[in-house]
């Protein structure tokens, strides 16, 4: 498949997005994921993925919550560490089967459960699974917007706290990534 063709479905997936504020990379991962191996797809994405969360946090950098982000960092970082490590040890049938198990989570959640607030004491459980949602499909958003929607102002503080994690995370993987022998950059 051509960067020129992958890079366009990238983009329909960021216009999603940004129509509905979430889920760019779902929609790349769910039309690009009959055409490219899932490990190679995921390793793409670090790159589109932290581009979109760069402009994001660029265009609203003062809504930046940097209270919440400090406090969410060591749960969010350990699991993106070992979501990262899961990642690197595991090959593409156990990845794409996870993934898929991932999928029926978040469905599940959006019919049943949406509404339902999280009690205080499961949040840095939460954010510890985000973490590792994270470093295995760079997909931490949904749960660490579970675990922190209650303590954002608004939506601006949100998207560019949770924008800032996306960065930071993908930067965590790209070295571990590039430690591990995963990642090259040829």
């Amino acid at each position: 498949m051509s960067i020129i063709l992958i890079g366009l479905i990238f983009c329909i997936g960021f216009f999603v997005e940004s129509i509905i504020g979430f889920g760019g990379t779902l929609v790349a991962f769910a039309i690009l994921g009959f055409f490219v191996d899932i490990k190679e797809l995921i390793l793409m994405a670090i790159y589109v993925a932290s581009c979109a969360s760069i402009f994001v946090v660029a265009s609203d950098y003062k809504s930046f919550s940097k209270t919440i982000f400090l406090k969410s960092f060591p749960f969010c970082l350990l699991g993106t560490l070992i979501g990262a490590t899961f990642f690197t040890h595991n090959t593409s049938q156990v990845i794409i089967f996870f993934f898929g198990l991932f999928l029926i989570f978040l469905a599940a959640k959006t019919i049943f459960f949406d509404n339902i607030k999280l009690p205080k004491h499961f949040s840095n459980l939460v954010l510890t699974i985000g973490g590792i949602s994270q470093g295995v499909f760079g997909i931490g958003g949904p749960f660490f917007a579970i675990a922190l929607k209650e303590k954002f102002k608004n939506k601006s503080e949100m998207r560019a706290t949770l924008a800032t994690f996306f960065i930071t995370f993908n930067l965590i993987r790209v070295c571990q990534f590039s430690f591990q022998d995963t990642l090259s950059f040829d």
